[in-house]
Parts: C-alpha cells; sequence; structure tokens
C-alpha cells in the first residue's frame, strides 16, 4: 500500500517546500515565496515522520546527514536510502534513540498532529538535539476560518486530507502551540503560514498568490493553514 504522504507537496507556499527552503535545499521544488535570509548550512537533520525519505533525499544531495524516525515499515525502508539512518518506531510508543546528542536540526513536518501526546514526543527528542540547534515543525491550524465556518453550519467532517484529516489525534491553534513550545523551552524565531483564504485554483491569476499570502500574514489565525515555526532551544536546557 502506498504510504499516504509519500511525496513533496507542489502547492505554493506549502510546508514541505518552506521547510526546505530554510535548510536552504528548496531551489528545484521552491514555491513562490520569498525564501529565507539565512538559510543553514549542511549538518545533521533528524526527520521525524519522514515517510517514504522524500524531504531527505532533497536535503541529502545539499550535503546533510539525515536520519529519521518511521512508524510505517514500507515507507521506512524506502526512506533508507536516503537516510543514514532509519528507527522503524511507533512515535508514542518510542522510548529512546541509541545515539548521542548528535542533531543540529530537527524536523517535525506534518507528524506531531498524528500523535497521542505531541508534547512529550517532542520532549523525548529533544535530549538528542546539540546546543543551539533548532526544531523546524509544521501544525495545522484549526481556527482556520473554512473549520469555524463548518462549526456555526453545525458541521464537524472528517476528510481524507487537510486541517480535518481523519488521521489527525490532536488540533492546534497558533496559542496553543505557541504555549506548548514555551512550556519546552523553546523560543520561537520566525513563524510562516501556508495560506489558505483564497482558493488553490485562483493561484492561476499570480498577484492573488501574494494577495492570500498577505492576508494571511496579516490574520494568521483566520487564515492559515498551516503554522511552519522555527524553534531554538534555550539555553541550558535538559541539563
Amino acid at each position: 500500500m502506498p504510504h499516504k504522504y509519500g511525496a513533496i507537496d507542489p502547492s505554493p507556499f506549502s510546508a514541505n517546500q518552506r521547510i526546505l527552503e530554510l535548510l536552504g535545499a528548496g531551489s528545484r521544488v521552491r514555491g513562490p515565496g520569498p525564501g529565507p535570509k539565512s538559510p543553514d548550512v549542511a549538518g545533521v537533520v533528524l526527520d521525524v515522520g519522514c515517510s517514504t525519505g522524500y524531504l531527505a533525499a532533497e536535503l541529502r544531495s545539499c550535503g546533510y546527514s539525515v536520519y529519521g524516525i518511521e512508524a510505517a515499515p514500507d515507507a521506512a525502508s524506502e526512506a533508507a536510502r536516503y537516510c543514514d539512518r532509519v528507527w522503524t518506531a511507533d512515535l508514542d510508543r518510542l522510548e529512546a534513540l541509541d545515539c548521542g546528542r548528535i542533531f543540529d536540526v530537527m524536523v517535525f513536518a506534518d507528524i506531531l498532529e498524528h500523535t497521542r501526546d505531541p508534547e512529550g514526543n517532542l520532549k523525548k527528542l529533544l535530549p538528542y538535539l546539540r546546543e543551539g540547534g533548532r526544531v523546524i515543525c509544521s501544525l495545522p491550524n484549526i481556527a482556520n476560518w473554512r473549520v469555524r465556518l463548518s462549526l456555526l453550519l453545525g458541521r464537524f467532517d472528517y476528510t481524507s486530507v487537510g486541517i480535518l484529516d481523519e488521521s489527525h489525534l490532536r488540533f492546534f491553534t497558533r496559542r496553543t502551540a505557541e504555549r506548548m513550545m514555551s512550556r519546552l523551552g523553546l523560543r520561537i524565531e520566525r513563524m510562516m503560514v501556508t495560506p489558505s483564504i483564497l482558493p488553490y485554483r485562483l493561484y492561476r491569476v499570480y498577484p492573488l498568490k501574494w494577495l492570500d499570502y498577505a492576508l494571511c500574514r496579516i490574520l494568521p489565525g483566520f487564515g492559515a493553514q498551516q503554522f511552519i515555526f522555527v524553534l531554538r532551544r534555550s539555553a541550558g536546557y535538559g541539563r
């Protein structure tokens, strides 16, 4: 059975593309948005929920050493082609990694909302992040205007993909996500959004891509489909 999320999302401003841009690996898959001002240099990345290794493949081609964690055995086997090592494990049941504090960056791309204990799962992996290391995390925005409207109409219908993905176990607003990061000693350095006010089909009219992004930057809690957080571990965490 093919993995549900087995390829880079080609949509403009998608979380996949933004994460690759933040790590300086987005030249071939880059969307229309601006890239980061100071991309990371190559280092060691832990891709949590690495799926088939589609992010790892791009990062590896740019000089990163990539490790992965993936629950689905078939996807983990595919990801092993691009990762130095893949731990096949359910994140909720994972107790420890048999490695030291080796990671410069940890990527949680569209994974924490699929787990029972997002905060606990972040907490148990942070000790493997090097001092001053960064975490890049994308989370869906349950307070998006489409979900609000559906609730006003008395509807809360799960879908195959998106904010109300049927496999999502936990939901976040911007505030609840920020509070979770703060409790874990993670400082938010930057927050990006994937816009969702205008339908994607209107993006064929080029200025509307930027209008949608600008509106979501002004009203992120209302318009964003996802939040992408760039986080720095506070000095002395875990000592």
